[in-house]
């Protein structure tokens, strides 16, 4: 007679029947306090100080870490427009799963070069592709977003007009260009290619982009003539021609000929 009172306790103890309510009302808790803590760090140094902000930013990044992504997405979202994020939460949502990264890359300007490069680095290609695509992205970070030589990457930072490629950045996508040579024409529009890059890409270039490379005895700069990649040269690397010598096998055009002579 007693067997079914010694059981309730167990059987209540197994009914998840009334859990789904406690979960929700705490997923709404968490929710509401990670709000919380994003304004707090979102507030103007009048109303908060160094410490708070560093305590509060300390307390979000260790909820966020429990968190799920649409929650961390909010809390990116709330941050994108703020002038000085922490500079380890930035760094935890910029490594973040591509939909939280991308309210940060794609809508804070006041990233920091060492914010995007730790990301370019330790991110997935994704992320790379969208840092390329900031406005005015600088030659460090450039650096780094060029070092695996990502054929995705490396087109759409090409086509960034406003970003800021060094000479060792540019080095290394000539290289990149052998083993992905469609990269070859972008790089050719270029205003930071040097005729010697230009150069190093003909053997492998195809017939639209192939050149050949003049250097002026007297120091000017460097022409860059086009040649068919069937064409066959007369003239190799290092030597010396004259104005109007024949470079290729191939008919010459007299009226061009006299044009460059001067005639």
């Amino acid at each position: 007679m007693n067997e079914p009172a010694a059981q309730q306790p167990l059987e209540a103890a197994l009914d998840l029947s009334d859990g789904a309510p406690a979960i929700a009302s705490a997923s709404r808790s968490r929710a509401s306090l990670l709000k919380r803590l994003a304004d707090v760090v979102c507030l103007p140094g009048s109303r908060v100080n160094t410490f708070e902000r560093a305590m509060t930013a300390d307390l979000l990044i260790e909820m966020l870490r429990e968190a799920d992504p649409v929650e961390r997405a909010k809390v990116a979202r709330r941050l994108a427009n703020l002038a000085d994020i922490p500079p380890a939460l930035a760094r935890l949502l910029l490594r973040d799963v591509l939909p939280v990264a991308t309210a940060l890359l794609e809508h804070s300007q006041h990233l920091g070069d060492a914010d995007l490069i730790d990301c370019a680095l330790n991110a997935d290609v994704d992320h790379r592709r969208l840092i390329a695509m900031r406005r005015g992205v600088g030659e460090a970070v450039v650096d780094a977003l060029v070092r695996r030589c990502e054929q995705p990457v490396l087109e759409v930072l090409l086509r960034n007009d406003m970003a800021k490629i060094s000479h060792g950045a540019l080095e290394t996508m000539v290289g990149c260009t052998r083993d992905n040579p469609r990269l070859i024409s972008l790089l050719l529009r270029r205003q930071e290619l040097r005729p010697s890059h230009a150069y190093a890409m003909f053997w492998w270039a195809n017939s639209d982009c192939r050149r050949v490379i003049l250097q002026p005895d007297n120091g000017d700069e460097a022409v860059i003539y086009p040649v068919l990649k069937r064409s066959q040269l007369l003239v190799e690397d290092g030597q010396s021609v004259v104005l109007g010598q024949q470079l290729h096998v191939g008919t010459v055009d007299p009226k061009e000929v006299l044009r460059v002579l001067g005639v």
